[in-house]
């Protein structure tokens, strides 16, 4: 109920935001909001297009931000200390 509770105070910013963290490395679970967002878009309070259009946005540019992020870009190998 905690997960419904957020997606009903932040709406969709909800969905994005849980997916594009978890893309991002950070340790929280992007299923459960994709998941919540679904059963709330079939029960006709969200629309299914958008939650889909968010989370495949989130998961996106989760990965993205943390591959232009990582040392290993920016010529840092681990090998100089």
């Amino acid at each position: 109920m905690l997960l419904t509770s957020y997606l009903n105070k932040y709406g969709y910013w909800a969905i994005f935001l849980g997916i594009l963290l978890e893309g991002f490395d950070v340790p929280l679970p992007g299923e459960a909001p994709m998941i919540a967002g679904s059963v709330l878009a079939a029960k006709y309070q969200y629309n299914f297009l958008w939650v889909i259009s968010l989370a495949f946005a989130g998961a996106f540019m989760g990965n993205n931000l943390l591959t232009a992020s990582s040392p290993a870009r920016w010529g840092w190998n681990g090998k100089d200390f």
